[in-house]
């Protein structure tokens, strides 16, 4: 799948086309539910795009494994500090608060294998 057609997927979910025009909301969604408890209690689920920078990638992948920082840090040359900056910038992005959960989410939306 390329990138547009995964933009213009998104920007369907989102309730917009690509003039800008407002869609309709989706067939079985109440008038007073919000769109996000909408999506929540269907079996629909909206893929979320990866929003670590490559680096990022490398890191938790290396990190996925098991390794403690000090070992990760070695292996990618460089220090321990700037593992730990990579994770709080992960987690400031994603909302998560451990590595581990960090993991969990970037296996499953298919960042990391």
């Amino acid at each position: 799948m390329s990138r547009e057609e995964d933009h213009k997927r998104i920007s369907a979910l989102a309730g917009v086309d690509e003039s800008g025009a407002i869609l309709p909301p989706p067939e079985g969604m109440r008038i007073d539910q919000s769109p996000s408890s909408f999506w929540r209690t269907t079996s629909f689920r909206v893929l979320q795009l990866n929003p670590l920078t490559p680096r990022e990638v490398e890191v938790l992948t290396e990190l996925s494994q098991g390794d403690p920082v000090k070992i990760v840090a070695a292996s990618l040359g460089v220090g321990k500090d700037t593992i730990n900056r990579h994770l709080r910038n992960m987690f400031n992005k994603t909302g998560k608060r451990n590595t581990a959960g960090l993991v969990a989410l970037a296996l499953r939306e298919g960042w990391i294998k």
